[in-house]
């Protein structure tokens, strides 16, 4: 019921309703517009406090010890990071160390502070566009490093294809290194075809045909590029144009290629085009080759001169290795690792060429000014390893009291694999051919026959020897057959060995029987080389079977003090060797300790 004004006829019950209506839908728009003025109040302290509170957190974080660290010296730990980890690309197609920018805000500020951070770029089949386009951003102007890594069955999308396009076309005078890996012709073709025809910063250059066929990739063989600071070239399974002019000024040359494919792999070249590509590369400093080489037989000309060379590294058959290798002249400071293939017919004359090969182009110091009066380089130190199918020699120019060429480089390097079904060709035809005359060190691994160890026992000056497994038997029984030791002799000193100070014996069975070495055997020897006044000075043993605490007191009654164990008590101890065994000097810190490092 309307509400009725006095002298007014009364007003319909439907304008009454509808100001009712109007009157409840103003109060409803006030409580809400209360309610949002509370809720963006709200609003605006929460944001205010989380501000506050990530304030409060960088100030916490950067409190940490980690950041006190000056941005320079972090931005060069992100790079280290960055160039250490294996590249991987995560689930969002960002690479895995981009992880190191989300610890704290101080860190991403300063890896994204740092443009040569964000230079080594990567095209993947996971890797993403967006990443890729923000990592180009974020380098600035600073040189790239941009590599390519597709091993997929499906053809290039082409996105990807205009991304790299654009990126290259873009920066190309940023380039500095391009690496490109696939395991399909068609695909590392069309990678190539977008490298710009002038890349004038271009340092490295890699390609890469990871395909599972013996078929080279042919393309690289007629790539044009004006690359004038070209420096590192590297071609694996990728035919080569040994004319081209990328190759002029390279410092480091690495071919590699399929060797055994019928009429498809990377076809030889001429004898004077390779040689000529060598001396057009006077500032080489590292050569690695695995190819067909050409036939140098005949070949007459001045040795090429590689004045700066570090490293040689040539595979492929001994003979055709010798034949480079004889037509080079390199500093005696250049490390050589030859790995050939070789058959056992003619290891003998081969062995003289490679002799006189190693001699006249590295050891005798051609490069030096007066060589011909300089006195050639000996190896003092050297170790053998010689197996069914192969043997492996590393060579050292000064001693090291325990070589190992994972620790220290050998200068040489010879790994000679044997055809199968064959029988090894004598080893002393090879040592007999190497400068070993001044070896100081040598080890011996593998297997030994005592052929081989007639070289080996005549070296006049060898002060240390360190045996493995059966080959200590194997030249202990050598040993026994010392000329000197002959009825009739008259000799007082020692023809094997005569300088001999160290014995140093490893993985050996001690046990004795069959074809296993014994302690009476070792004892024999050293008692023999203290009779001729020549003692072992020193007795190392290390990781041996079957040898009991009393055996190495009995080996110290001999020696004296200078017998280092590593303590390992014998294996498969005899039934009747339970009792207590002492030695006078049971604290001996070398008999209980046996420190490796000693």
């Amino acid at each position: 019921m309307g509400t009725q004004v006095a002298g007014l006829p009364p007003e319909p019950a439907s304008i009454t309703l509808a100001k009712s209506v109007e009157n409840d839908t103003e109060r409803r728009k006030s409580r809400e517009a209360q309610r949002e003025f509370e809720r963006e109040t709200l609003d605006n302290r929460i944001a205010a406090l989380e501000k506050e509170l990530f304030e409060l957190k960088c100030h916490r974080n950067r409190l940490s010890s980690i950041s006190q660290l000056p941005p320079e010296i972090l931005s060069r730990i992100f790079f280290f990071c960055e160039r250490s980890v294996p590249e991987k690309v995560l689930k969002h197609g960002r690479p895995h160390w981009v992880n190191v920018t989300h610890v704290s805000h101080y860190w991403r500020n300063v890896a994204l502070g740092c443009p040569s951070l964000w230079s080594n770029i990567h095209y993947t089949a996971q890797s993403s566009q967006s990443w890729t386009q923000a990592m180009l951003d974020r380098s600035q102007s600073v040189p790239l490093a941009v590599g390519v890594e597709w091993f997929c069955d499906e053809d290039l999308p082409s996105s990807t294809e205009v991304s790299f396009q654009r990126a290259l076309e873009k920066n190309c005078s940023r380039l500095e290194q391009l690496y490109f890996q696939a395991d399909s012709h068609t695909t590392l073709r069309e990678f190539l075809e977008y490298i710009p025809p002038s890349v004038p910063n271009l340092r490295t250059l890699s390609i890469s045909d990871c395909g599972s066929g013996n078929r080279t990739f042919r393309h690289t063989q007629s790539l044009k590029l004006d690359a004038p600071k070209l420096r590192d070239l590297r071609l694996i399974n990728c035919r080569i144009n040994w004319t081209s002019p990328l190759l002029r000024g390279l410092t480091s040359l690495r071919v590699w290629s399929h060797v055994n494919a019928t009429g498809l792999s990377n076809p030889p070249p001429t004898a004077g085009e390779f040689l000529q590509a060598l001396e057009n590369m006077p500032a080489l400093e590292s050569l690695s080759l695995k190819i067909v080489y050409p036939d140098l037989s005949s070949m007459k000309r001045e040795p090429v001169q590689l004045h700066h060379l570090q490293d040689l590294s040539l595979d492929g058959p001994f003979a055709e290795v010798v034949g480079v290798l004889r037509h080079l002249s390199i500093p005696t400071t250049t490390r050589i690792n030859l790995a050939c293939s070789v058959s056992t017919s003619g290891i003998s004359r081969i062995s003289t060429m490679f002799g006189r090969a190693l001699h006249s182009s590295w050891l005798s110091a051609p490069l030096a000014k007066g060589s011909s009066d300089a006195a050639p380089q000996h190896l003092k130190s050297l170790v053998l390893s010689p197996h069914k199918e192969a043997v492996i020699i590393y060579g050292w120019f000064l001693p090291h009291t325990y070589p190992d060429w994972n620790r220290d480089r050998p200068e040489l390097t010879l790994q000679l694999d044997f055809e199968a079904d064959s029988d090894r060709p004598r080893l002393a035809q090879l040592l007999s051919r190497l400068p070993i005359a001044q070896v100081r060190s040598l080890a011996l691994y593998g297997v030994i026959t005592e052929e081989d160890l007639v070289p080996i026992c005549r070296l006049p000056f060898l002060q240390k020897i360190a045996l493995r497994r059966t080959i200590a038997q194997t030249f202990l029984e050598y040993m026994a057959a010392e000329p000197s030791l002959r009825d009739g002799s008259q000799n007082t000193s020692l023809n094997y060995l005569p300088q001999l100070q160290v014995v140093a014996i490893d993985k050996t069975d001690f046990y004795g029987m069959d074809d296993e070495l014994s302690v009476e055997e070792l004892l024999d020897f050293l008692m023999i080389r203290y009779e001729f006044g020549v003692p072992v000075q020193m007795v190392e043993i290390r990781g041996c079977y079957n040898l009991h605490k009393r055996d190495v007191c009995s080996i110290k009654h001999v020696v004296g003090e200078m017998v280092y164990w590593d303590g390992v008590e014998e294996r498969n101890e005899p039934e009747d060797s339970d009792e207590e065994v002492k030695c006078e000097d049971t604290e001996s810190d070398a008999l209980d300790s046996g420190d490796d490092d000693q």
